[in-house]
């Protein structure tokens, strides 16, 4: 039940966000669309700069608010 509230809400959010990009983000709808993103990668619309584990997952360390990693190079761009 609780995935099919996120999943929902992907289906409603990513649309949405792909617009607002073009946009160009700024004030209250940018802090909006990083929230949606904290709640997805995060499980709440706290963001997490600090955070940065080993998940044992295969893609080195996952850190930041967006889960950059180590293992996919994502992380070495930031």
């Amino acid at each position: 039940m609780v995935y099919t509230r996120y999943i929902v809400g992907l289906t409603v959010a990513i649309p949405l966000l792909a617009t607002m990009v073009d946009a160009g983000l700024s004030g209250c709808a940018k802090s909006i669309a990083l929230q949606i993103t904290n709640i997805y990668e995060n499980g709440d619309t706290k963001f997490h700069y600090d955070y940065c584990e080993n998940l044992h997952d295969g893609r080195g360390y996952t850190a930041g608010i967006v889960g950059f990693c180590t293992g996919t190079a994502d992380a070495w761009e930031v």
